[in-house]
């Protein structure tokens, strides 16, 4: 070792950790979707007579009247749009670790390119999932 030159170990963070982050961004996504779902069956229809009726025009009674449930619905929309994208990076950020802990040199190129090269994404990550799970079983006979 040279004078002056770190020799630190390798550490990546323990894969179990991204996957209580998957967990908790897939409840919350699911959690925002139902919201948004019993807001659409109890109110959707209504909403949308309600905004055919004034015609479009943005000042008013009538359009002052839903700006409660049009606010309300933009604030679930985004909120199904904010936990849909930190599951995704949650998922991403578990799946390289997973890797990562299989394999320290396994780069992190294969798994963005799985998700975001348009045909490759339809098949890609499920095989990525699947070398995960193969490296992290017990040798034959274990």
């Amino acid at each position: 070792m040279a004078r002056g030159e770190n020799n630190v170990r390798y550490t990546q963070a323990s894969p179990a950790r991204a996957a209580t982050a998957v967990y908790a961004t897939l409840t919350a996504q699911v959690l925002s979707l139902g919201a948004l779902v019993i807001f659409e069956q109890s109110m959707g229809r209504e909403l949308a007579a309600r905004l055919a009726a004034f015609g479009g025009r943005p000042v008013g009674a009538d359009a002052e009247a839903v700006v409660g449930a049009v606010t309300t619905f933009a604030v679930l929309m985004m909120t199904v749009t904010g936990t849909s994208i930190a599951a995704a990076a949650a998922y991403v950020t578990w799946l390289v670790r997973a890797r990562q802990a299989n394999d320290r040199s396994a780069a992190t190129g294969p798994v963005a390119a799985a998700w975001l090269v348009p045909g490759v994404n339809l098949f890609a990550p499920a095989l990525l999932v699947d070398e995960v799970w193969r490296g992290t079983r017990p040798p034959d006979g274990g």
